[in-house]
């Protein structure tokens, strides 16, 4: 969860030979001040698992490898909250990290952790 700083929510890798990190907002949008000082937090704490080596450390077998950091929402963020996701998409992609957004509701069938949000 976005708030949880220090956990990494889900990790491992993907199909095409990428690392993906996921970290989970299951929350409206209703604090959206308090929710994006919080995934700052939260996005800090994943650059820092992958830049200062962490990840590498926990899992060789991610060495070498691309990597993205996936927010998955059970809220589409509105479009108030997209200038700040674009700026953490630019932010990660200096480190060469891809940064993506995802609408999932587990309720709803149609959605998945792989419904990407253009950002």
């Amino acid at each position: 969860m976005v708030e949880e700083f220090d956990v990494i929510d889900a990790s491992g890798p993907t199909p095409d030979g990428k690392v993906g990190l996921m970290m989970f907002e299951p929350r409206n949008w209703s604090e959206p001040q308090r929710q994006l000082q919080e995934l700052h937090k939260k996005t800090q704490a994943y650059l820092s698992y992958v830049v200062d080596g962490d990840m590498v450390r926990e899992n060789p077998n991610y060495a070498n490898r691309k990597v993205w950091v996936r927010l998955v929402c059970n809220v589409v963020p509105p479009p108030a909250i997209l200038p700040y996701l674009t700026h953490l998409k630019v932010a990660l992609a200096k480190h060469s990290i891809e940064f993506q957004v995802a609408h999932y509701e587990p309720e709803n069938p149609s959605t998945s952790v792989n419904n990407l949000v253009a950002i």
